[in-house]
């Protein structure tokens, strides 16, 4: 009984921290999403204060949210990456000759999404997401009539 209620403590820590830990990062982002606004908005300000310097500012802006823009998609690599770890082991530990890039690929297509999200997600065409889940399929021995999707979430 007392193992039971210790064990259950100690998985109710394990997600509090993992929670508070989310939270954090939640946070972060939050603020980044302010400053970011902030910046606009005082480009904005600039622009009207200066109409001439409209160009450079437009370019600046557009700079700021390409910026902004790289970080988010690099985040969300990070978070994908953090949750899909046992994912990955498995996976290496059965087919050690996918790349990086192949095993990020299986965990977009385990999470159900469709090709042209990936493509998105990945910055390519989804001509180029078919061909790759065709060489992945090959990877990891299957046909091509085989359900990719269904074969990534039946692995553990």
């Amino acid at each position: 009984m007392e193992d039971k209620q210790e064990s259950e403590t100690q998985r109710l820590q394990e997600q509090l921290r993992q929670k508070t830990v989310e939270l954090a990062k939640i946070s972060k982002k939050l603020d980044d999403t302010t400053r970011l606004i902030g910046s606009i908005r005082e480009q904005i300000r600039r622009i009207k204060e200066k109409p001439e310097s409209m160009p450079w500012r437009l370019e600046e802006m557009n700079r700021i949210l390409s910026d902004a823009e790289q970080v988010t998609g690099r985040t969300f690599e990070l978070q994908m990456d953090e949750l899909n770890q046992q994912f990955y082991k498995v996976m290496m530990e059965q087919f050690p000759e996918l790349t990086s890039h192949d095993l990020r690929l299986c965990a977009y297509i385990r999470t159900g999404m469709d090709s042209k999200e990936i493509a998105d997600l990945m910055e390519i065409k989804p001509s180029s997401i078919y061909i790759t889940r065709s060489r992945l399929r090959k990877k990891l021995g299957l046909q091509p009539e085989d359900d990719l999707y269904g074969f990534l979430t039946a692995l553990h």
